[in-house]
């Protein structure tokens, strides 16, 4: 049973980009820390700065385009995050990144979706993981890959000092044993009522057979439990997740290691209590709600929904 200017920026909304918000399993990192370059074991890790600042504004969506040029014939094998410190005025309430086959500004431009052909490789929240693949396995990059594009949704939170953001990527082999995709969907989320418990279920059909490697659910601040079952075609049902009581300051990507067969289906399950007296919509800001399941899995090419 489920329990039951000041340069003035918009507020953004980015349903288009966020079909792609997919995460990577690694070793947990507490909040605003990641491992040095150093600690990754890769030869000439690359490193993104980026400078999340949003003016006055309490809230926006910044992106920043870098040069893909070191990954053309190779794969992503890990992603760490630093973020700003504790101090800073700015902090991010997630970053997500891209790989986009064309050309992009260096930003910081203020956006709302994606340009046409971008994947999303890594989402990183507070609390959350780094991605750190097996040797012999590697993140697909779209072909003809030309940028990178790192998009933050940022806070502004204080009168700190501006830091920056920093993202090193490490290379993988250019033909891995395991070439792994991103695959995530979003469930329905409805108008939530004044004073009320709702409750939505999404569901994704798997287009082929695939090794799962991770999950991430997303929630935002009024939600209270997000579970993922695989619904196997074959019969019998496997729960993957449950998160209860859901926690937004401590959202986690979790380790998997399970086969799942084209045609099984992925079934989200999210519960949300409104105690407030105002309807909470659906949307990307902190003050809607969202219902997103993401998953990492290998091989590519079966790493769909139908």
């Amino acid at each position: 049973m489920r329990r039951s200017t000041k340069h003035e920026l918009p507020k953004q909304s980015c349903w288009g980009c966020l079909v792609l918000l997919t995460v990577a399993c690694g070793t947990p990192a507490p909040d605003n820390v990641t491992a040095s370059a150093a600690e990754l074991s890769c030869e000439n890790p690359t490193t993104l700065r980026f400078v999340p600042d949003t003016g006055n504004v309490a809230e926006a969506y910044l992106c920043f385009g870098f040069d893909a040029q070191a990954f053309a014939t190779s794969t992503i094998r890990a992603v760490h995050w630093q973020a700003p410190s504790a101090t800073s005025a700015f902090q991010i309430h997630h970053a997500t990144l891209y790989a986009v086959p064309g050309d992009y500004p260096d930003g910081p431009l203020v956006c709302d979706g994606m340009p046409p052909g971008a994947v999303g490789l890594h989402v990183w929240t507070p609390g959350g993981t780094n991605l750190d693949l097996p040797a012999d396995a590697g993140l697909q990059l779209p072909a003809g890959t030309q940028r990178f594009i790192i998009q933050s949704h940022t806070l502004h939170v204080g009168s700190g000092p501006v830091e920056d953001g920093r993202v090193t990527l490490c290379q993988g082999p250019s033909a891995p044993a395991r070439l792994a995709a991103l695959l995530g969907y979003l469930s329905p989320v409805p108008a939530i009522r004044p004073e009320h418990t709702e409750n939505s279920e999404g569901i994704c059909t798997l287009g082929g057979s695939v090794h799962l490697w991770s999950v991430w659910p997303h929630m935002h601040l009024i939600g209270k439990e997000i579970s993922v079952d695989l619904v196997r075609s074959a019969g019998g049902t496997q729960p993957l997740i449950d998160v209860v009581p859901w926690d937004f300051h401590a959202q986690k990507t979790y380790p998997l290691a399970v086969d799942a067969s084209a045609g099984d289906v992925f079934h989200t399950h999210c519960t949300w209590q409104n105690d407030s007296e105002q309807y909470v919509f659906p949307g990307p800001l902190t003050e809607n709600e969202m219902c997103d399941t993401a998953f990492i899995a290998w091989p590519a090419e079966a790493a769909f929904c139908q």
